[in-house]
């Protein structure tokens, strides 16, 4: 038996008819033997058209893969301009070809691989960009405090003593126990980590 199987393979032969061309298929047309005819299958000129039927009768196996071979290459003839069809389909075989369509969506191209020493040197080039764009933040506000607080020194009657004294209370005081409860909750965690380690 395991000689028989490795002897049916799929084939395929064109036929040349007065109303156009057959392409008449033979033997299984599944997974394993799928490559067997795929470039044969593109290699199949479309002239606009011309009638091309695919004969399904002689298959003795189909599975999706034969679907989806079936399909696409009436797909690409039909956009040719061709007129393709298929006969002698069992209704499972139809099935699957029906299958193929439904699934047919397009995906998209994977980006050609750029060379790696060229991603790195860009990546730096953004880093250092970016760091330097930061800096120039941190810089632009601390000159902004610097200026204010000058100003604030030679107009010192400007200053708005009330309001300081204010938020030094919120942000400074108040903030105490907060910032207390989670130093100690931090270095909870920091011991239970550190007692794990050792």
């Amino acid at each position: 038996m395991a000689t028989a199987r490795v002897q049916e393979q799929a084939s395929m032969r064109i036929e040349t008819m007065p109303d156009g061309r057959r392409i008449v298929f033979g033997g299984p047309l599944t997974v394993d033997q799928a490559s067997r005819l795929d470039a044969r299958l593109r290699a199949i000129q479309a002239i606009p058209g011309e009638h091309l039927c695919f004969v399904l009768d002689g298959v003795s196996a189909f599975d999706t893969s034969g679907a989806w071979l079936i399909y696409r290459t009436m797909r690409d003839l039909r956009f040719a301009g061709a007129r393709p069809s298929y006969m002698g389909a069992s209704p499972e075989q139809e099935g699957l070809i029906e299958q193929a369509l439904i699934n047919d969506a397009p995906c998209p191209i994977r980006p050609k691989m750029r060379n790696s020493l060229i991603v790195q040197i860009e990546d730096v080039g953004k880093g250092t960009v970016d760091f330097l764009e930061s800096v120039g933040l941190i810089l632009s506000f601390l000159g902004l405090v610097l200026l204010r607080f000058a100003r604030a020194l030679a107009q010192p009657w400007r200053l708005r003593l009330t309001s300081t004294v204010y938020h030094i209370e919120q942000v400074g005081w108040k903030a105490l126990p907060i910032v207390g409860l989670l130093c100690y909750l931090i270095g909870l965690v920091i011991v239970q980590q550190g007692a794990e380690q050792l």
